[in-house]
């Protein structure tokens, strides 16, 4: 599969699905504002961590309105999936003697994955199964090459594939916690000029950028849809959205908005049926955008 075409670099009007100034916290003059760190959303509901208070909260909007708050298990969420009246959390608690107030996993804190449903009228999630995951190495020095054992949960993630449900750390060895499937790897990927080009398991593609030195990596492969993002670094976004079937056959692009003063870990969503959602935080407030194909 060869893409010729270039997306829109201007992106297409989005339709804004939350605008919550409180999830927010910013001192003018201080540091990058404080918000949202990731996001999901189910159906007709979006479900956004806010780890801004002393203990954190899951926040639920529908229609844009607030209509539910529940704790965050534990001390900490580093992702979250929502799938149906089940929460899977990516989280970390503290171990003895760790310092209050970390937003991020470090040596002396363990990190799990947990499946969670919501008793109805609650306001705590009631515990399903947890998985205990290798401790994040925090900021033990390292020299050299990175030890087997090296894991890094700081930015990690949830994954869903159609085999199942993986906790994905940015480094390390990736964990299945629900389903049958292989871990799956990381498709290559290569810049060739004003060209990327990715070895997906279903197909090749060579896209054209703009600019050369583009990256890509792989997004969501799930329902028969496969969808990479791709940054070359132009244009007032932050980047391109390309999907296709399993495949290889080219569906829709997305050109992604910019604006942001702080980007979260989890700044997209895609949804189990193919919608595509964008979370972005300004130093007033934090918006979640529903993206639509150029």
């Amino acid at each position: 599969m060869v893409v010729r075409d270039l997306p829109p670099m201007k992106p297409a009007k989005a339709r804004e699905v939350v605008n919550d100034p409180s999830l927010v916290e910013y001192t003018p003059g201080g540091d990058e504002p404080r918000g949202p760190n990731t996001f999901w959303v189910s159906g007709d509901e979006v479900v956004i961590s806010n780890e801004n208070p002393e203990q954190p909260v899951l926040v639920t909007y529908r229609n844009g309105r607030k209509v539910r708050t529940v704790r965050t298990p534990d001390d900490g969420c580093l992702d979250l999936r929502v799938e149906g009246d089940r929460y899977w959390i990516l989280g970390f608690e503290f171990a003895d003697g760790a310092a209050d107030g970390a937003t991020t996993p470090v040596q002396d804190t363990q990190e799990y994955a947990a499946e969670y449903v919501l008793p109805k009228g609650a306001d705590r999630l009631t515990e399903v199964k947890r998985i205990t995951l290798p401790p994040d190495s925090g900021n033990a020095p390292v020299t050299g090459d990175l030890p087997d054992d090296y894991v890094q949960w700081d930015d990690g993630s949830l994954e869903r594939t159609d085999t199942g449900l993986f906790a994905v750390p940015a480094g390390g060895p990736t964990i299945r916690i629900d389903g049958t499937g292989t871990v799956p790897d990381a498709p290559p990927t290569r810049s060739e000029d004003k060209t990327v080009v990715i070895k997906d398991p279903g197909f090749t593609a060579k896209i054209r950028t703009r600019i050369g030195g583009a990256e890509a990596w792989l997004m969501s492969r799930y329902g028969g849809r496969v969808f990479y993002e791709v940054d070359d670094g132009s244009g007032p976004n932050r980047g391109y959205l390309y999907e296709f079937t399993a495949s290889g056959t080219l569906v829709h692009t997305y050109t992604l908005h910019d604006g942001y003063a702080m980007s979260p870990d989890r700044p997209i969503v895609i949804t189990e049926d193919g919608q595509v959602y964008q979370l972005l935080i300004s130093t007033k407030t934090a918006r979640v955008l529903h993206i639509p194909p150029n």
